[in-house]
């Protein structure tokens, strides 16, 4: 093997690597749109019914989990934990 096909292939599994990861890194730094919270609750239950993490970034990345924020607000925006609906007491 030349060195020119070692680049080659080191470009190849480099380029295929960003392709693969790049969903899970826009869904980690995805943020819901203003008005709206992210439903935690769908998501695990998708989680548990046998979706896979790659299937759940792409749909959390198209706002699949976005629900509309009720008069309490979401909390991981305004701070609010007082909602049972969002983990609170």
């Amino acid at each position: 093997m030349g060195v020119g096909e070692f680049w080659a292939a080191i470009i190849i599994i480099g380029i295929t690597y960003i392709i693969c990861k790049a969903p899970s890194w826009e869904a980690h730094n995805r943020t819901s749109p203003k008005g709206k919270c992210t439903d935690w609750g769908q998501m695990n239950m998708d989680r548990t019914n046998g979706m896979s993490q790659r299937e759940i970034d792409m749909k959390f990345n198209r706002g699949g989990y976005d629900v509309k924020a009720d008069k309490f607000g979401c909390p991981d925006k305004s701070g609010d934990t007082t909602n049972w609906k969002y983990g609170g007491k």
